[in-house]
């Protein structure tokens, strides 16, 4: 894990010396609760077994002068004990290359380059990883933004000797409008490379959650706060796993601050 431990360090240092001389651009906290029948449990003896749960989500996403920064915690409450109740928590903090090298890198293509990070945490599997790589945010005038990172993932070994892989991500801010209403579509895939471990090979996994909502504030004047939706939970080979493949509606309510 010292490579780990020096990526984090090199990071963290990055992040203190932009923090001094940040300007914040725009910042927004969201927190949100879902609903849905269809999670699957990926290992054991009950692999594939599908249980209820409710989801609470509290994120920040903000942009600077230096970059741009995600924050999201998801607390998974099983209602039927079969995964059992979960916390998972990605921090992540992409550093503009205009900013770094003092030159505007905007064309008819892209918005900017980066140098992204991001670091994963999963209780009670006590699985942290750390990812790096490069990014970009494409320069689209119909969306608020569509990013896409390329990550090398450095995996936590976790005492079964979990080897590095690759991941591709895409997210994606998309308003529109029906009739007299607003509208947004959000979301993002994941999609990480097959890689070994102790017990044998782990299958690449695709993982997305996309989500439409109906900016419900507007409809009384208070734009961009009340939100409800649904968001599909959609995983294949869910944690690497074969055929292990997921599905999962969820209603969604959320409230930005």
């Amino acid at each position: 894990m010292k490579l780990v431990k020096s990526v984090a360090i090199s990071s963290a240092l990055i992040a203190t010396s932009f923090t001094a001389q940040s300007e914040i651009l725009w910042s927004n906290v969201a927190l949100s609760y879902l609903n849905g029948d269809g999670y699957k449990q990926a290992f054991g003896p009950a692999a594939g077994t599908e249980t209820k749960a409710d989801v609470f989500t509290l994120e920040h996403a903000g942009a600077y002068n230096w970059g741009k920064s995600f924050f999201f915690m998801d607390r998974f409450i099983d209602n039927n004990n079969v995964i059992g109740n979960q916390t998972y928590t990605e921090v992540g903090l992409d550093f503009s290359l205009s900013n770094l090298f003092n030159t505007k890198l905007e064309n008819a293509v892209i918005k900017d380059a980066y140098l992204v990070t991001q670091w994963e945490n999963a209780n009670p599997v006590n699985t942290d990883n750390l990812l790096a790589g490069v990014g970009v945010r494409w320069n689209v005038d119909w969306a608020t933004f569509i990013d896409t990172n390329v990550y090398y993932r450095i995996q936590d070994k976790n005492g079964i000797g979990t080897e590095n892989n690759m991941q591709l991500t895409t997210a994606w801010s998309i308003p529109f409008s029906v009739a007299s209403t607003k509208w947004t579509f959000d979301g993002f895939f994941d999609y990480a490379t097959a890689h070994k471990n102790n017990f044998g090979d782990v299958e690449a996994t695709f993982h997305t959650q996309p989500q439409i909502k109906l900016d419900l504030g507007d409809l009384w004047g208070t734009s961009n706060k009340y939100y409800v939706g649904m968001e599909v939970d959609i995983w294949r080979n869910k944690y690497g796993q074969k055929d292990i493949n997921e599905t999962t509606p969820q209603l969604m309510v959320q409230v930005n601050f």
